[in-house]
């Protein structure tokens, strides 16, 4: 999927959260265009970056862009998003702000990068919550169908 496409969104990983360097150092020699998350107000703001070196220190602690060209989540052929649980419907749980929230409905392909056991019978969800297209652990690659995201499928198969 990422061979294919020509611009992608990532974050910059932190914490506990499935590391990123490798996918952004990739995204970098095989010339994508490669957007990042900036944490604005109430939502995130993508900029295009280059190398590494055109992060720098950002709220929480996450590294963040400073002054690449913009783009919207609509542009994107896919976006990788993190997560800290997962369902097996593709819904997911962030750190309670709703900044994924904000944007993922106009992505076209979301990916979800995480570990086996942060997988959940299942999540709560609002109406506004838009549902992951694809989960990626270390023990499987889930691709999530219309089918599978009904509530009559909800346990993991991780």
């Amino acid at each position: 999927m990422l061979e294919q496409a020509d611009i992608i969104s990532c974050y910059v990983s932190m914490r506990d959260e499935v590391s990123t360097e490798e996918i952004l150092d990739w995204c970098f020699s095989q010339k994508k265009t490669l957007a990042v998350p900036k944490t604005l107000k109430h939502t995130l703001e993508f900029q295009v970056i280059h190398s590494r070196n055109d992060l720098k220190p950002g709220i929480f602690g996450v590294s963040e862009p400073e002054g690449g060209e913009i783009l919207s989540p609509d542009q994107f052929d896919l976006i990788l998003v993190p997560l800290s649980a997962f369902d097996a419907a593709g819904h997911r749980t962030g750190y309670g702000k709703g900044y994924y929230d904000s944007i993922l409905s106009r992505c076209r392909t979301k990916i979800g990068l995480a570990f086996s056991c942060q997988c959940m019978p299942s999540i709560e969800t609002e109406p506004w919550d838009i549902p992951l297209d694809l989960i990626l652990t270390e023990k499987s690659t889930q691709i999530l169908t219309e089918k599978s995201k009904s509530p009559a499928k909800s346990s993991c198969l991780w």
